[in-house]
């Protein structure tokens, strides 16, 4: 059930997470999106919330309408909402890098205060948010002028740029990334099944048996109770809805 702004007040009631690369290339090369999910998934074991899931998107942050293209981005706004949460980012500009989107953000969550930004360690606010983001946008527009300038004077010289197989290049990190998250739930999906009371298994539990089978997270750490808590339930939905034959699609986690 959704929840409204007047009930944040009492604080949020669970971890939404989201992640963002703007190229495969870019998630190989810079903070993957392996490597923010985990900053996530710690920061929620050590809050003590429940992680409702952690949404990706392979896309770029840039321009007014970004929040509009990105479906990872709207279903992490959504669980937020539906769940009374608070959305947790590795940084502010996985969310955004246009000063524009600061309000439209703001009115998608349950209130104002509710993104978390791991790499500056403080919560969203208004104006400096506001002033962050201008001037991330004002380097941006900078780097991107002086980036099309050298092009121009590339091109008067002959060069050819651009590369022809882009659009299908850039969904292949996530698609890899996905079937990673998908055979690992099927992965506990069977070891519940090898157990008749595994309704009963907890979380600490499962994390011992995956550890003893040397089965390690996405980003190779021993499991824990937190770190096993979303694909758990996933496994679990799984074996209540007995459809294992055909996995569905989920988030990435």
């Amino acid at each position: 059930m959704a929840k409204t702004k007047a009930s944040a007040k009492t604080g949020p009631k669970a971890i939404a997470g989201y992640v963002r690369v703007s190229t495969e290339a870019q998630g190989n090369q810079g903070f993957s999106l392996d490597s923010q999910a985990e900053a996530i998934r710690n920061y929620a074991e050590k809050s003590g919330l429940p992680l409702v899931d952690i949404f990706l998107d392979v896309a770029t942050g840039a321009g007014s309408e970004s929040i509009i293209d990105r479906r990872g981005l709207r279903n992490a706004l959504q669980a937020c909402r539906d769940f009374d949460a608070v959305l947790v980012v590795w940084d502010w500009s996985r969310l955004s890098r246009h000063a524009a989107s600061t309000s439209e953000l703001r009115d998608l969550l349950p209130a104002s205060d509710r993104i978390v930004s791991l790499k500056e360690g403080e919560k969203f606010r208004a104006d400096t948010e506001a002033a962050r983001i201008a001037k991330a946008e004002h380097e941006r527009d900078e780097i991107s002028r002086r980036t099309k300038a050298g092009m121009k004077r590339k091109k008067d010289q002959g060069a050819v740029f651009g590369n022809p197989d882009i659009n299908a290049v850039q969904p292949k990190g996530a698609a890899a990334f996905k079937a990673k998250a998908d055979a690992m739930v099927r992965e506990i999906v069977e070891l519940l099944r090898a157990h008749p009371e595994h309704s009963a298994l907890t979380r600490a539990e499962v994390a011992d048996q995956l550890n003893a089978k040397g089965s390690r997270t996405l980003h190779g750490q021993l499991w824990t109770a937190g770190r096993v808590t979303v694909q758990l339930r996933k496994a679990r939905q799984l074996l209540d809805e007995d459809t294992v034959e055909t996995l569905p699609t989920f988030g990435i986690f």
